[in-house]
């Protein structure tokens, strides 16, 4: 969301209430490529970081709010970043790390002598840039960001940009790798689309809609056994939490999955049978039979009743829509129903 008044995109308006309290960032960089490259790779880092495209706009920003560290350019379309250091050296205490194409000795001599705490020439690497920032933090006894979130079973590594459940690598993408790390930094809070699509992919959505969806779905069939998972609320977003047995709307399935298809929708999906009422219940002495059922051939049931077409379900699992109506094929067969709705009374707790 872009502050009307002064153009600071707040970006991360979420990812100010994250668990961790890292330190706050002002980045003040007029090439919006740019702009947006070193915010993004430091809030996935663990900053909360606001952006200002021009010192006017970094003024603004700083009449009302305090950073701990300022990353500053110095060529800028509006004045010398230079000449802003020293006006407002005297009126903060953040840390500035000027970030600049001026490689000359000169140049680097007067930046430090202005006011500034550092120097970054361009063209440099995101991991510097991380490097330098985490030592500021470091020497100003701010809480760094964390280098791996624990929840459980569950293991995500910051540094290496992997997950493990139960010392076991699971495998993602850049991709459902970055939209993990920021689901689970903000454990609990709902985290629309768009937002997610904004700050992982580093641009508006576009037409690009179904990309978070499927890096989601190919999520939650991978946490599907580590006590946590993504889910769905309507004109919410997104949401990472734990499972429990009594989350609202959402239904527990025999394996822990919670499918977060609202009870009316799961209706719908049944042609209006209720299939929460004690007569729909499968035949619990044939419970046996999902054990049969192979691990891949549980998630496309999983995703079915969730209501997913088979070619969504394929989507998901990198499978092929003919692959998934053979497992229902099979399905069906292993647990001797019929239906949609005696599937569910069977996959049910």
């Amino acid at each position: 969301m872009t502050n009307e008044k002064s153009g600071i995109e707040k970006n991360d308006s979420q990812l100010n209430r994250m668990k961790q309290n890292s330190g706050k960032v002002l980045l003040v960089e007029d090439n919006v490529d740019l702009n947006n490259t070193n915010r993004r790779a430091l809030e996935l880092y663990g900053y909360s970081v606001d952006t200002a495209f021009s010192l006017a706009q970094a003024w603004d920003y700083l009449e009302k709010t305090e950073p701990d560290i300022i990353l500053l350019d110095v060529m800028l379309g509006d004045g010398d970043g230079f000449d802003f250091c020293r006006e407002i050296r005297e009126k903060t205490q953040a840390h500035i790390l000027f970030l600049t194409a001026k490689t000359e000795h000169e140049d680097i001599v007067s930046g430090l002598s202005c006011g500034g705490d550092d120097y970054i020439t361009k063209p440099f690497r995101v991991d510097e840039l991380l490097a330098r920032v985490d030592s500021v933090t470091r020497r100003r006894g701010m809480p760094a960001p964390l280098k791996t979130i624990n929840k459980g079973e569950l293991v995500i590594n910051m540094v290496s940009d992997q997950a493990f459940l139960g010392g076991k690598d699971l495998l993602l993408s850049q991709k459902e790798f970055s939209v993990l790390r920021l689901m689970a930094r903000n454990e609990g809070k709902h985290l629309d689309a768009e937002y997610i699509y904004k700050t992982v992919w580093g641009r508006q959505v576009g037409n690009d809609t179904n990309a978070v969806r499927i890096t989601v779905c190919r999520l939650r069939s991978k946490l599907a056994n580590s006590g946590y998972n993504i889910f769905a609320k309507r004109a919410q977003g997104y949401v990472f939490d734990k499972i429990t047995a009594a989350k609202p709307n959402m239904t527990p399935n025999a394996h822990g999955t919670i499918y977060s298809v609202p009870r009316e929708e799961l209706r719908h999906i049944f042609g209006g049978v209720n299939p929460f009422d004690a007569s729909s219940q499968h035949d619990a002495n044939d419970s046996d039979n999902i054990e049969k059922l192979t691990e891949q051939e549980r998630k496309v049931a999983e995703m079915v009743l969730q209501g997913l077409s088979y070619t969504k379900t394929a989507e998901c699992l990198g499978i092929k829509p003919n692959t998934v109506k053979s497992h229902i094929k099979n399905i069906y067969a292993k647990l001797r129903i019929n239906s949609k709705h005696e599937l569910f009374s069977a996959m049910k707790m």
